[in-house]
């Protein structure tokens, strides 16, 4: 037991929080029950008294982190308790920030709440460019809400912070004094603009995301085309990055050996690089991970240990959970540490077959070549070996891909219903020439930070940019063949997981364990194909209607056979991500995307990136003197476009039975979608029910976000509020959706 101490315990509390975090009190009560019969197993069956110790071990360290992980979130919970959903006035130190979907995102390391001292991070959305670099002091009053969105709460941010439209007062103050710990986001802004004005264009895009792991470089455009294609993975920090940072450092110092103690001293020059780079990446999961592993790895050469894996993706799982829970809420985390775990148990057996089959033969070869006469022999031999050797490379590289993928596949397909069945073969072809790339644009930055070394930094600048083409040119190349990505329901991977997970527990009751295992992942790929192939002929022809709370605002598409319609497409850019991958679309098509506000962000934030990124066939668009003159363009790029102006009205078809017609009543439109038998009434922000025309105010559900005047004249069935500050909490029958939350209408 003790030689895996730190994997059984950190490995356990990773699988704990996250089975919590997920699946609620009801998992937290099963995780305690499961535990409890760990704890009788071991005590009283005598066929597991060789495991007992490691058995009640794992059932205290369940016990344990359920306990703590309810500590955590109380404490949690009670902190913001105080301010959330008020408007205040807040300052504190920029710690980083980035644009996406033309808004800002400024993350503070929050000092002062309305004059009281307090210790928040939190996150700014700004629609306005503040001006304010890393280490500044940002004063403004703001509304704070708590996040819902996990991979903030993974980060330890304790609010999000609005400011609504582009006008409002704030101050961006330099500090006379310069921050020690603002050290790693200088020396990450100082990189990021080195390589920006070396290698520009989407080259230069690809070459910070994947140098620093930030993923906000990326155009929307490329980044979509990494996610759909299932390599967005090469984007993150992973121990491939700690490997090439800890080998320059070797490389650098190899004069040290030569001395005493110069073994030891440079062992320590690559914890401290490991350390100072997981600092500029700014402490991801994923970098955390593999910069615990390889500090792990070289303690081990400084006391002469040995090192052992698993104990330190163990430790790496304890340090980044045990102070905050909560991480698990980073999917990206999951997927770290289960390539890793994937890799490590199922590379070796991979490698140990290959290796009983040629390793005679290169023995052998290497006795022949040692005992051939001619040049002619020794130069065939010698050839064969290397030729076994590069099939040997070729061969471990894909069985690496293959290890990863399937570890990380049972989450992709759990959290985003997502199943690429091809990511194996053109992940062979992309993770080699991606360790190049991470080397040389490494190099780049910094030989460009030294003045005496700038001019070597253009020659391996020429070198980056044409393999980061080839990479931009692989992914985009690949993510436009069709059929790559199957998408099902998150419901239907999740009974496969569960049903997988139930094969795997009865064949390993079996002797004969190799034979029972195996079947048992024979019947789980069975299971998933039907499961898959059931879900695709049942939701062929399935209608309904999505409502999604995209924070301050709201989107609402119908699918139908004839495709995706977006009816409302409001909201903040930052979870404008997380619906576009729930949408689903077949070849980025949408049939129809209706903009029925000329300029509320809570109902068109998103028109001009949905007409950018996808194939829109058909657009209707509400008009007036001061509209949105980008959407307006480009709007009129597409197959069919058709406009609507104040007083009047439109209809359009969603399928064979369901219209929406769209009713303009002075500078707002409403939309009443029906069937004939079912009917649903979306209301625009600062609409007036009164103007409405009587036969449209009795629909079976109301949707509706933020201020709407006279909702008394409604006499609606079903009222479907996102949770926006300023919504009316007096409504009755009403269904909340909870920010990046969903509720489906059914129009079979």
């Amino acid at each position: 037991m003790t030689k895996r101490l730190f994997a059984y315990i950190g490995l356990t509390m990773l699988v704990t929080f996250s089975v919590v975090f997920y699946f609620g009190f009801y998992a937290s009560l099963f995780a305690v029950a499961f535990s409890a019969c760990l704890l009788f197993a071991a005590i009283l069956i005598k066929k597991l008294r060789d495991n007992r110790r490691v058995l009640i071990l794992i059932a205290a360290v369940i016990l344990l982190s359920n306990i703590w992980f309810g500590i955590y979130n109380s404490l949690s919970e009670l902190k913001t308790e105080r301010y959330d959903g008020t408007h205040a006035k807040i300052s504190g130190t920029l710690t980083n920030y980035h644009t996406a979907y033309d808004n800002y995102y400024y993350e503070l390391d929050c000092n002062k709440i309305d004059d009281e001292d307090v210790s928040f991070r939190i996150v700014l959305n700004t629609s306005a460019d503040l001006g304010a670099e890393t280490g500044d002091i940002i004063t403004l009053n703001a509304l704070l809400k708590k996040p819902e969105n996990n991979y903030y709460k993974s980060r330890g941010i304790d609010f999000n912070a609005r400011c609504k439209g582009y006008s409002f007062d704030y101050t961006v103050q330099t500090p006379k004094d310069f921050n020690l710990k603002l050290i790693p986001a200088v020396i990450r802004d100082a990189l990021t603009l080195n390589i920006s004005a070396l290698i520009p264009g989407y080259e230069g895009e690809l070459c910070n995301a994947i140098s620093l792991g930030d993923k906000y470089a990326l155009s929307p455009e490329l980044y979509k085309a990494f996610s759909s294609t299932g390599l967005s993975y090469l984007i993150v920090v992973s121990g491939m990055h700690m490997s090439i940072v800890a080998g320059y450092i070797v490389i650098l110092t190899r004069l040290l050996k030569r001395f005493r103690g110069g073994a030891v001293i440079r062992n320590i020059l690559v914890i401290a690089a490991v350390i100072l780079y997981m600092a500029v990446t700014g402490f991801s999961s994923s970098a955390t991970r593999a910069g615990i592993m390889i500090i792990v790895m070289y303690l081990g050469y400084i006391f002469s240990q040995n090192y052992e894996p698993f104990n330190s993706l163990g430790f790496a799982a304890f340090i980044l959970t045990v102070g905050n829970p909560l991480a698990v809420g980073d999917v990206g985390m999951l997927m770290s540490f289960s390539s890793v775990a994937g890799i490590l148990f199922l590379l070796p057996r991979f490698m140990e077959r290959f290796d009983l089959k040629f390793s005679k033969g290169i023995k052998n070869k290497y006795f022949l070549y040692f005992n051939a006469k001619s040049r002619i022999d020794k130069a065939r031999i010698k050839f064969n070996i290397i030729v076994i050797k590069i099939l040997r490379y070729v061969y471990e590289m894909f069985m690496m891909s293959v290890c990863a993928v399937l570890a990380i596949s049972p989450i992709t397909m759990m959290f985003f219903g997502i199943c690429n069945l091809f990511v194996v073969f053109y992940s062979v072809l992309l993770m080699p020439v991606t360790g190049f790339l991470i080397m040389l644009s490494l190099l780049t930055a910094v030989l460009f930070l030294v003045p005496f070394t700038k001019i070597f930094a253009f020659g391996t600048a020429f070198f980056t940019r044409a393999i980061a083409s080839y990479v931009v040119f692989a992914v985009n190349s690949i993510s436009q063949v069709p059929f790559m990505t199957f998408y099902a329901r998150q419901e239907d991977m999740r009974l496969w997981f569960i049903v997988t997970a139930v094969l795997i527990v009865i064949a390993l009751l079996f002797k004969k364990r190799r034979i029972t295992v195996a079947l048992a992942a024979v019947l789980s790929v069975v299971v998933l194909c039907t499961n898959i192939g059931i879900a695709s002929v049942v939701n062929a022809d399935k209608e309904e209607l999505r409502v999604y709370d995209s924070g301050y605002g709201m989107f609402v598409s119908y699918k139908s056979p004839y495709g995706v319609n977006v009816l409302c497409c409001g909201g903040n850019a930052y979870l404008y991500e997380d619906i576009a991958e729930k949408l689903h679309l077949d070849g980025n098509k949408i049939n129809m995307l209706i903009v029925p506000e000329a300029r509320e962000k809570r109902e068109m934030g998103y028109a001009y990136d949905i007409l950018t990124e996808f194939d829109v066939e058909r657009v209707l668009v509400y008009y007036r003197y001061n509209s949105s003159e980008r959407v307006y363009r480009k709007a009129r790029e597409c197959a069919s476009f058709a406009r609507f102006k104040e007083n009047t009205s439109a209809k359009v078809k969603l399928s064979d039975n369901v219209t929406d017609k769209i009713i303009n009543t002075g500078n707002h439109s409403w939309q009443y979608i029906s069937n004939g038998e079912l009917s649903v009434l979306i209301a625009p922000y600062k609409g007036n029910a009164a103007k409405l025309p009587e036969k449209y105010k009795s629909a079976d559900y109301l949707i509706y976000c933020g201020k709407v005047y006279n909702l008394d004249d409604l006499s609606c069935g079903e009222v479907i509020q996102a949770s926006d500050g300023s919504c009316d909490d007096n409504m009755q029958n009403v269904s909340l959706i909870d920010e990046s939350g969903e509720f489906i209408i059914d129009f079979d």
